[in-house]
C-alpha cells in the first residue's frame, strides 16, 4: 500500500495550489456509480458515488474527520452494510491514501486492493489528501479551522459489487465522525461552525447550509427566493422532498456542482451570480439517465445547454436580464462549427454551454410556435424525467415530437447531428411569461409518439439513483480564476503554520 505524503510547509502548499490550478475548468466532472453486477458477470470498474434508497442491498457511509491541516488530510471511515443478496464487493483506495484499519475485507489483486466475499458488514479506514482542483478552481480542501469536502475527494477510487437475483439497489452518503462540528449530506460535507436554515414553499422544503467561513455568501432567505423562483419557471414534475444548497467559503471556486439523482433529497453547492443557482437547480431537477451514445448520437450537450438556457430564462423573467441581452446571449456564435452529437468535434469544453444553449433556445421557440405558446422545452424535460430507462437520442426525438405535436426529427438531425446553426426568433410565444400552471398530462401525445404514457407531473421518485456530478457554469479560462483561488486559499492557510 502507498503511504500518505509527509506534512508540508505553508510555502509548499501554496506552490501546490498555484501549480495545480487549471487555466480552463472542465465542463463535466464524471462521478461514477458503484454499478451492481449479476454474480456471474464481470464488473466494470467505476468509482463510488451512488446515493438513493436507504433500504438497499449495499449501503456505504463515509464518516469524515480532518486529521492534519498542514497538508489537507482527512480520515475516512467507509462503513459497508451489506444484505444477503450481495455476493461480492471489490474496492481500491485513492492514490496516496494510508490505510489505518480493515474489517471484513481481504487483500486482493487484479486492480483491486481489497475484496469481500462473505456475509456480514465490513469497513475500511484510510487517510487521504482531500485537496481537489477542478472546473477552473478549488473544489475541496481541509484547513485548520474549516473544511469543505466534496465526495469525489474522499470516496473510494473503485467500488464494484455483485449480487444474486434482482438488483437490490445501493446507496452512499457522507457523515461527520463523532465530535466533529459541521454538516454532511450525500455529496458535500463542511466542518466548523455552520448555520442551517429551512423554509417550506409550495409543499417543498428548501434547506440552506451556510458555514461561518462563507461570510460573503448570499443570505439564506435570498437563496430560497432564487430557488423557488427558478422552480416556478421550470416546473418539471418530481422535485423530491428537500432541496439542499450549501454555500461554500470564498476559497472555493465560483460556480457550483450538482448531483443528478432520484429520491427525496436533492443537493447542490453554489455561489456566485444569481444565474448560478438557477443553472444548478436544472441539474437537480433532472432524474433521467442519458444513454449518451450507447445506441446513437451523444446527448451530453443537452444537460449543460438546457441548464444555461433555463438560467437565462429565469434571469429574464425576474427582470435581471433585459430581453435584448437575453436574445444576444442565446444567439452566440461560440462553438458554431461543432457537431453537438459528436464530442470529437468539440474544440472547447464550452461547446455544450454555448452552442448547446443556442440549439435548446431555438428548439424551445419551435415548440412554442407549433403549439401557440401552450407547450415548451420544459414539457420535454418533464417527459424525459418520467421515461423508464436510459434516454437515447431516439427517445429525445420522440419526446420533442410528443410535445410539439408535429414531426421534429429532421430539424433535430440538422442541428444536433451536423454543424448547422439554427436561428433563434426573438418573439417565441409565451417565453417571457411565467407559466400559469403546471401541465398534468401528455399521455395521448406520448402514446402517439411511442414513448412512456405516463403523467409526468405526478411521477413518483424512483428508488434507484444515478449520479453524475456536473460543472455549474460554462468554464472560464484564465488568470483571474487562478489568482482568485491562489489569493483566497493563501489567506485561509496562513494559520496552518504557527
Amino acid at each position: 500500500m502507498t503511504t500518505a505524503r509527509p506534512p508540508q510547509s505553508v510555502a509548499a502548499v501554496l506552490v501546490l495550489l498555484l501549480v495545480a490550478t487549471p487555466l480552463v475548468g472542465a465542463t463535466v466532472v464524471e462521478a461514477g456509480a458503484a454499478t451492481p453486477r449479476l454474480d456471474e458477470a464481470s464488473p466494470t470498474q467505476q468509482r463510488s458515488g451512488v446515493g438513493g434508497a436507504s433500504d438497499a442491498g449495499m449501503v456505504v457511509r463515509y464518516e469524515l474527520s480532518p486529521v492534519d491541516a498542514a497538508d489537507g488530510r482527512v480520515r475516512v471511515s467507509a462503513q459497508f452494510r451489506l444484505s444477503e443478496s450481495v455476493s461480492r464487493v471489490a474496492i481500491a483506495v485513492p492514490d496516496g491514501a494510508s490505510v489505518e484499519s480493515v474489517t471484513g475485507f481481504d487483500a486482493a489483486e487484479d486492480g483491486y486492493d481489497y475484496r469481500w466475499d462473505r456475509q456480514g458488514n465490513a469497513s475500511i479506514t484510510y487517510v487521504v489528501d482531500a485537496t481537489r482542483f477542478a472546473n477552473g478552481g478549488l473544489e475541496s480542501i481541509s484547513t485548520a479551522e474549516w473544511s469543505f469536502l466534496y465526495e469525489d475527494a474522499v470516496d473510494l477510487a473503485t467500488l464494484d459489487w455483485w449480487y444474486y437475483g434482482e438488483n437490490p439497489g445501493n446507496s452512499r452518503t457522507l457523515a461527520l465522525a463523532d465530535g466533529v462540528d459541521g454538516w454532511a449530506g450525500d455529496d458535500v460535507a463542511v466542518t466548523g461552525a455552520v448555520t442551517v436554515a429551512e423554509e417550506r414553499r409550495d409543499g417543498h422544503t428548501y434547506r440552506v447550509v451556510r458555514p461561518d467561513r462563507a461570510d460573503g455568501a448570499r443570505p439564506a432567505d435570498e437563496v430560497v427566493d432564487l430557488l423557488a423562483s427558478a422552480d416556478d419557471s421550470f416546473p418539471v414534475g418530481d422535485r423530491g422532498e428537500v432541496t439542499t444548497v450549501v454555500l461554500p467559503p470564498a476559497a472555493i471556486r465560483s460556480g457550483g456542482l450538482a448531483t443528478v439523482r432520484r429520491g427525496p433529497d436533492r443537493e447542490l453547492w453554489a455561489h456566485g451570480s444569481t444565474a448560478v443557482f438557477a443553472h444548478e437547480l436544472v441539474h437537480v431537477r433532472q432524474t433521467f439517465t442519458l444513454a449518451d451514445g450507447d445506441d446513437g448520437p451523444s446527448m451530453r450537450w443537452l444537460l449543460e445547454g438546457m441548464a444555461e438556457y433555463q438560467a437565462a430564462v429565469v434571469e429574464m423573467r425576474a427582470g435581471r436580464l433585459p430581453e435584448d441581452r437575453f436574445h444576444e446571449r442565446v444567439t452566440t456564435d461560440a462553438g458554431a462549427d461543432a457537431t453537438l452529437a459528436d464530442r470529437s468535434t468539440w474544440a472547447s469544453a464550452n461547446v455544450p454551454y454555448d452552442k448547446g444553449e443556442r440549439v435548446v433556445a431555438a428548439l424551445d421557440a419551435e415548440i412554442r410556435r407549433a403549439t401557440d405558446g401552450e407547450r415548451s422545452i420544459v414539457d420535454v424535460w418533464r417527459l424525459l424525467n418520467a421515461h423508464d430507462g436510459t434516454v437515447s437520442y431516439a427517445d429525445f426525438v420522440a419526446a420533442v415530437e410528443a410535445v410539439a405535436g408535429t414531426e421534429m426529427e429532421s430539424w433535430l438531425d440538422r442541428y444536433v447531428r451536423t454543424d448547422a446553426v439554427p436561428s433563434v426568433p426573438a418573439d417565441a410565444p409565451g417565453l417571457s411569461a411565467m407559466p400559469d400552471e403546471r401541465p398534468t398530462s401528455l399521455d395521448a401525445d406520448a402514446m402517439g409518439a411511442g414513448i412512456d404514457a405516463v403523467d409526468p407531473a405526478a411521477a413518483s421518485p424512483a428508488e434507484t439513483t444515478t449520479v453524475t456530478a456536473l460543472g455549474v457554469e460554462r468554464p472560464v479560462a484564465g488568470a483571474l480564476v487562478l489568482l482568485a483561488a491562489f489569493a483566497s486559499v493563501a489567506f485561509g492557510l496562513v494559520v496552518l503554520r504557527e
